[in-house]
């Protein structure tokens, strides 16, 4: 989780297609990000280095 923190944090608009990528390979996953995506985005947003 935390390299894609990084890749998102460096490059924002690369979120959305690889959302739609990890919608393909694992839409059970992708069920929970969307009915969580509030805490999500926070998630990616936050600062590294806190887990």
């Amino acid at each position: 989780f935390q390299a894609l923190r990084t890749m998102v944090q460096a490059n924002p608009q690369i979120l959305q297609p690889m959302l739609q990528e990890l919608g393909k390979q694992n839409p059970n996953l992708m069920e929970l990000i969307q009915d969580h995506q509030a805490d999500f985005l926070r998630l990616i947003n936050e600062p590294g280095g806190e887990e």
